[in-house]
This record gives structure tokens, C-alpha cells and sequence, in this order.
């Protein structure tokens, strides 16, 4: 099952860092079946794309940052720290609940 969220306009309007945040949105795919989250962004001179394929595994800490239209989501990750901001609220929880039953899953499975 693969799950995907993309940033909404309203909110990458209200709440994006600068300007070229509007023509450049976040899209985050979960899938269930590899086991990994990805995020990626267009670049800011929107020919490239930044792509980063994060394992279950790996993932320490999953952050939502509500606002009033859309939220952030920080992953903290062995290594780092990965951002994906301006999407929507329900597929944010839906992705995080998601996330948290597989990290469950696969710890209890290690012991």
C-alpha cells in the first residue's frame, strides 16, 4: 500500500519560507510494502528534484507542527534531520499513524 501527500497552495502561501516556496511543494510517499518514507522537493530553479528514501528502521522521532491551514512534519533520523512542510493536516496523521504501527511492528519483531 503506498500512501502520498503532496503540500497544499494555501498553506506554502501563508506559511512557506520565502517566495519560491509556492512553485516548489513538498510530496511525501509512504510505502508500506519496502518500508520506507520518501520526501522530495523540487529544486529552487525547478529543473531538478531532491529526493531523500528514508528506511523504517532509521526513523528516531516523527514531529507534526500544526498550523491553521496545513502542518510540518520533522523526521529525526539516525544522521539527521528531514523536513517536509505546508501539507495537510489529515494525510500528515495519516502518514504518522501509519509510520508509528510499522516502527512497532518491526521493533517488537527485533526482539
Amino acid at each position: 500500500m503506498i500512501i502520498k501527500s503532496q503540500s497544499s497552495v494555501l498553506s506554502r502561501i501563508f506559511f512557506g519560507n520565502n517566495f519560491k516556496d509556492i512553485w516548489t511543494p513538498w510530496y511525501v510517499t509512504l510505502d508500506l510494502k519496502n518500508n520506507t518514507l520518501e520526501v522530495l522537493k523540487k529544486n529552487w530553479y525547478l529543473i531538478g528534484i531532491d529526493r531523500q528514501i528514508i528506511p523504517f528502521k532509521n526513523i528516531r522521532k516523527f514531529d507534526i507542527d500544526e498550523h491553521l491551514f496545513g502542518c510540518d512534519i520533522q523526521i529525526k533520523i539516525y544522521g539527521g534531520l528531514i523536513k517536509a512542510k505546508c501539507l495537510k493536516k489529515r494525510s500528515a496523521n495519516q502518514i504518522r499513524n501509519q509510520v508509528l504501527i510499522k516502527i512497532s511492528s518491526l521493533k517488537s519483531k527485533s526482539f
